[in-house]
């Protein structure tokens, strides 16, 4: 056993020696070059590292013409993110331009990430001439994490510890279940008529000053509770659709005259409304109330 691992050692040292001399290796034609560079040659399989391209000539920015600059063919590496900058300086009295490109890279699995040289072809002007340099091939040795050892009868454990807590855990989904059934059947729902009354107090008191406001509020109302009572298509429809379908509903003849007036009217109130006192409309309302209060009591009697 200390010999193999003697042997892994040894290979990994070697590896790493290999790599560092090839962390940061440069390509000159004349007075272009290229160097590139990775910051580690050692990583967690969960981290990243950054591999690094560098442009460098003697002249100006216009000095020379570029391809596109692929981007890097890796073997267990994928591309995160990249950026690129482009610098100028003067050097001894010798312009120096710098174009950097800079790759984010994460492994995908252990074992050897492999970046493939970058070929940059590039002309250099004004006599058009055409260049190529390359990049050295970087490997980097990607580790995995030390399998985690089991503990012995860890199995049996989590079941002693599970089989409690999933019967606990079942036995409250069940109790508030019960319990919200309960409180259903405890409050019961509200009637068409009900619900009409609560919206139109609510009307009342907040925009019974407002007649165009409330008649665009009772339109909704009395719209909603036809929908909901009687089952009748209301939304986005005019008072006289709403009407012609009121006619083959089973509604009481009286109510389907008190109905179609007073959906006629909220409609054109709504629009324009008409002059008149804060009274008119109060009286309108206790109309309605008495109305719906009545079929609520005749409900409630026909029930009992």
């Amino acid at each position: 056993m200390k010999r193999v691992n003697a042997t892994l050692l040894l290979a990994r040292f070697l590896f790493l020696l290999g790599a560092m001399i090839l962390i940061n290796h440069p390509a000159v034609a004349g007075k272009i070059s290229l160097s590139a560079g990775i910051d580690r040659n050692d990583i967690h399989f969960k981290d990243s590292l950054s591999f690094s391209l560098e442009i460098r000539w003697e002249g100006k920015v216009g000095d020379y013409q570029f391809e596109l600059l692929p981007l890097p063919t890796t073997q267990n590496l994928k591309i995160l993110g990249s950026s690129s900058a482009v610098s100028s300086d003067v050097v001894n009295g010798t312009d120096i331009t710098i174009r950097n490109f800079r790759y984010t890279l994460q492994p995908m699995k252990g074992g050897v990430g492999i970046i493939e040289p970058v070929v940059l072809k590039y002309i250099s002007l004004p006599d058009s001439l055409p260049g190529e340099l390359s990049s050295q091939q970087f490997q980097i040795l990607i580790r995995e994490p030390a399998p985690m050892e089991k503990p012995e009868g860890s199995g049996l454990k989590f079941l002693l510890w599970a089989i409690p807590a999933l019967m606990a855990a079942s036995l409250a989904a069940v109790i508030i279940v019960v319990r919200r059934r309960k409180r259903a059947q405890a409050v019961p729902a509200k009637s068409a008529e009900e619900l009409l009354l609560e919206s139109l107090s609510s009307a009342k008191k907040e925009s019974l000053s407002d007649r165009k406001l409330f008649s665009t509020r009772l339109y909704a109302i009395l719209s909603h509770y036809l929908d909901l009572k009687f089952g009748l298509k209301t939304a986005g429809r005019t008072a006289s659709e709403i009407v012609g379908d009121m006619a083959s509903s089973p509604m009481p003849d009286t109510m389907k005259e008190k109905m179609s007036a007073w959906l006629s009217q909220a409609e054109r109130e709504k629009y324009a409304p008409l002059p008149g006192e804060p009274g008119d409309v109060l009286r309108l309302v206790t109309e309605m109330e008495n109305l719906f209060e009545q079929i609520l009591n005749n409900d409630k009697a026909e029930a009992k």
